[in-house]
């Protein structure tokens, strides 16, 4: 065998550089520089803590601010504060009670148009003509103000519409193209459904009849919330025997429609012929007649009243 060697073969036994030179060769700072460095990292960390940790904020001195900047610094300290006993009450109340506020969700003249179109498609269907009066322009235009929630307009927007006047003026013809333009613009909160005071008459008297039979339910139960027109009012039979005793169905139902009206903002629409007559007090006479001054006096609160002139627009 050769001669064993080690590997490398020129590999010193001894380093020949001094402690600076080895330093440099690898590389070793110096103490300064080996601080600063440690100096400019921790300003590095620090602006990085800053950048990603949402919860720091800039100081302000207040002194600096502008007039506006002080009110919005002013209003978020009041808003952050701990509310008192009397503002903590007040605000659960505000919550249980709803306030229905209207918005305009529609152009007035873009309204008008539809409406329009609305008319003569229906004429058109039942191959018929019409001419309204100055008059019943001016009320048709109120109502499509008050159907789209113009604030304009002359009738309260928080309230429904009892339109009275003679045979065939055209009072239903109306709602049903006010319906057709909620539906298809659409106007969510002013949508209603349309029924004959007669029609639900006529459901009460069947239902009784056949409540032993079939234990239907209360035939009126659909009508008691939501926005609802009640047409021809005054047409319909008013007095029925319940069990040996008068009652009036659409009394009852008025005083429900009150009660939607006044806790949730409910909107009952009617058309009605009374009203006729010479005497300029003959719709709260027959009114009251018909339903008692307790529901007058509250209609008078649900409804702003509407008198639509003019002839009948039938044949």
């Amino acid at each position: 065998m050769g001669k064993e060697q080690s590997y490398p073969a020129d590999l010193p036994t001894e380093s020949k550089l001094s402690d600076e030179e080895l330093r440099q060769e690898l590389g070793i700072p110096e103490p300064e520089q080996q601080q600063a460095y440690d100096d400019a990292h921790q300003r590095a960390m620090r602006r990085r803590e800053q950048f990603y940790n949402p919860t720091f904020v800039k100081p302000i001195d207040p002194d600096k601010l502008s007039d506006d900047g002080k009110a919005y610094r002013d209003k978020m300290q009041q808003l952050n504060r701990e509310p008192t006993q009397l503002e903590g009450i007040l605000g659960r109340l505000n919550r249980r009670i709803t306030v229905t506020k209207r918005h305009q969700v529609l152009g007035l003249e873009i309204a008008q148009d539809v409406i329009s179109e609305i008319f003569r498609t229906e004429l058109w269907r039942k191959s018929k003509t019409i001419e309204l009066t100055d008059d019943q322009i001016d009320i048709l235009n109120n109502i499509i103000q008050y159907f789209i929630g113009d604030a304009s307009s002359p009738y309260p927007l928080h309230k429904g519409l009892f339109v009275y006047g003679g045979y065939g003026v055209g009072k239903t013809f109306l709602f049903r193209a006010m319906q057709t333009l909620c539906e298809i613009a659409p106007i969510d909160d002013m949508k209603f459904q349309i029924e004959s005071t007669k029609t639900l008459v006529q459901a009460v008297i069947d239902a009784k009849d056949l409540k032993d039979k079939d234990k239907k339910g209360n035939p009126m139960e659909p009508y008691r919330r939501g926005n609802l027109l009640l047409d021809d009012l005054g047409e319909e039979r008013q007095k029925i025997l319940s069990y040996g005793n008068q009652e009036n169905p659409i009394d009852m139902l008025l005083s429900e429609r009150y009660i939607a009206f006044d806790r949730f903002g409910h909107l009952t629409h009617v058309t009605s012929n009374l009203g006729l007559g010479d005497d300029d007090d003959a719709l709260q006479k027959q009114l009251t007649a018909a339903y008692g001054s307790r529901v007058f006096d509250r209609m008078c609160d649900m409804f702003e009243f509407v008198l639509l002139p003019g002839e009948s627009k039938r044949g």
